[in-house]
């Protein structure tokens, strides 16, 4: 899923709302915070599935990480903002199993 809008357009807190059914499924989200910026209490809820935050050392280094954790097979939706990659704002893209 690619997710593609202006700035404050409310992009996030859609990605929220479908991470949060995501997550009440039972399957675990990880977000790869490129720019170390998202505060995961934010994203805290008492769902089953868990909420992982990943803070790779480099942007450069947050595709292995995506990779890694796509790899791993245990997470149902690996985010990985793209803001932060690109010099245009673009989104994000979510990498999702065939299992949501």
């Amino acid at each position: 899923i690619e997710w593609i809008g202006r700035f404050s357009s409310g992009k996030t807190g859609a990605l929220k709302a479908f991470l949060q059914v995501i997550r009440h499924r039972g399957l675990s989200v990880v977000w790869i915070d490129i720019s170390c910026q998202l505060l995961p209490l934010d994203w805290s809820d008492s769902y089953p599935g868990r909420f992982w935050v990943v803070r790779p050392p480099s942007p450069k280094d947050s595709l292995v990480c995506a990779e890694a954790m796509l790899r791993t097979e245990s997470f149902g939706v690996v985010v990985l903002p793209l803001s932060i990659l690109f010099v245009v704002t673009l989104g994000c893209v979510c990498f999702c199993f065939s299992k949501v």
